[in-house]
């Protein structure tokens, strides 16, 4: 599994005591411990080194977590297990629901649907359906989840379910299935619950799962990257309230959520480069907050995530092997260190999954240490870093050429977001990107000349930006 430093993250199982050729593959988590605290000094992938950006001032009150949509593994949390009303984010298991319901051919996106009495007295946000009204299914979807319409979301439970209890039971199956073990959902749209009502429950773990699954749906990313459209022929537009949808770059999804109560949800991801990463941020204090909390958790993501390529199961990497044989070894010469080196490596591996990498770097320091105190293990090992050393500088060399244009652009917005109003950052550096482009396949010096444009535009943008926010907050 790839962990949240891209280097194999082992389960607790794998560092038993008796097992040698378990320890040989053990050294790929901690190949040494200059490797592992590098990764987690800074970014392995930027133009030059820049701050951390400022948290967004309700980081106090926010619970939230970033994850790989691809394996799951958690590259940030901060209280990810605090139940919170998901608000709006309830629509997301309907989303789901309906989508596997088209996948399986039970239900068409063609299809009309009609909206019942029920349905056309939603309150909240809505498209004003009539009762009596019907559209198809994909125009209720882009409904739901574009414009977060609560009549939409229960005309598509009474097609899913027959009707909207009945679709709240399939959800809460859904949700067990999928493992989600602290949501419990009593709507299909949010709301907040009458008095004496029940109401949706749930935690940034779960909603960030719930995520893992929707984005396996081009159509839902679709929708949800849709800044806004027409509903009824254009006289209803309907208004994306997630504000990371074109301004955030590489973000496509998911949903927001808000009432009092619930504070402010939102349920984000983005791509870059074929990675995928999904945050989720519940119990903001504003708009303004999740927003600048999102975008602050997946840029941090994207800058410090990297991805090591591995041999897959079926596909071994005949150098590897090789390697990891003549560890094995050399372990087995020395019986007392590769149980120390086991200990070591097991608490290591337990802290990385806790998501306490400074804790587990120390951990990894002193296990590599163990390792090089054996000088023919010591002189392995430094072949073997040597060798992946050299394939990492050809990997960082094709992630720089694919990221380099956006990095440019980007990067001044990082160094000018001293309140962390990331939208507004983004949303200048997007419209210089395009040009960065063109100046990186001009000569060298007309490149140096075109990027130093664009960036001192850039900031001269944050300027005047950062000059209206004092006068706005003074006044």
């Amino acid at each position: 599994m790839i962990g949240p430093g891209g280097f194999s993250v082992a389960t607790k199982g794998d560092f038993g005591e008796g097992s040698n050729r378990r320890r040989a593959g053990v050294w790929r988590l901690l190949l040494s411990g200059a490797l592992l605290l590098s990764f987690l000094a800074g970014p392995a992938v930027a133009a030059r080194s820049r701050p951390k950006s400022p948290p967004a001032k309700s980081d106090a009150e926010a619970a939230w977590i970033t994850i790989n949509a691809d394996t799951g593994d958690v590259l940030s949390s901060q209280d990810p297990d605090r139940l919170g009303a998901p608000a709006s984010m309830t629509k997301m298991m309907l989303a789901l629901l309906i989508m596997e319901a088209v996948r399986d051919g039970q239900v068409t996106l063609a299809e009309p649907v009609r909206t019942s009495a029920l349905a056309s007295k939603m309150g909240g946000s809505q498209v004003f359906l009539k009762s009596g009204e019907a559209f198809p299914v994909q125009e209720m979807m882009a409904a739901l989840l574009i414009g977060s319409a609560n009549d939409a979301a229960a005309v598509l439970a009474e097609r899913l379910g027959g009707s909207i209890p009945g679709a709240v039971s399939r959800m809460n199956d859904r949700a067990a299935e999928l493992g989600l073990s602290r949501t419990r959902f009593a709507s299909v749209h949010g709301l907040p619950p009458g008095a004496g009502q029940e109401g949706d429950v749930s935690t940034p773990r779960d909603m960030a799962r719930l995520s893992q699954e929707l984005v396996k749906f081009p159509e839902i990313l679709r929708w949800t990257s849709t800044a806004e459209a027409p509903f009824r022929q254009g006289a209803f537009i309907l208004e994306n309230s997630n504000q990371l949808i074109g301004r955030f770059p590489g973000a496509d999804g998911l949903k927001t959520g808000h009432f009092r109560e619930a504070g402010f949800n939102l349920a984000a991801t983005a791509v870059r480069g074929g990675l995928r990463l999904i945050t989720v941020v519940m119990g903001a204090a504003s708009n303004r907050a999740r927003v600048a909390e999102a975008a602050r958790l997946l840029e941090e993501g994207f800058r410090r995530y990297v991805e090591v390529t591995v041999a897959k199961a079926g596909q071994p990497d005949p150098q590897a092997e090789k390697e990891d044989a003549e560890l094995e070894r050399l372990l087995n010469k020395n019986p007392k260190l590769a149980n120390a080196y086991s200990a070591k490596a097991q608490r290591a591996s337990e802290l990385i999954q806790q998501g306490n990498y400074r804790e587990a770097a120390k951990e990894g320091k002193e296990a590599d240490k163990l390792l090089r105190s054996d000088p023919a293990i010591a002189a392995h090992l430094d072949k073997v870093e040597a060798r992946r050393k050299q394939e990492s500088a050809k990997s960082q060399q094709q992630q720089e050429s694919a990221q380099q244009n956006q990095m440019s652009a980007y990067g001044a917005a990082m160094d000018y977001s001293r309140w962390g109003v990331w939208t507004e950052y983004l949303a200048a550096a997007s419209k210089v990107a395009y040009r960065v482009q063109i100046v990186l396949d001009a000569p060298a010096p007309a490149k140096a000349k075109g990027v130093s444009r664009d960036r001192a535009e850039v900031a001269a943008f944050f300027r005047r930006f950062h000059g209206e926010m004092e006068k706005e907050e003074k006044g």
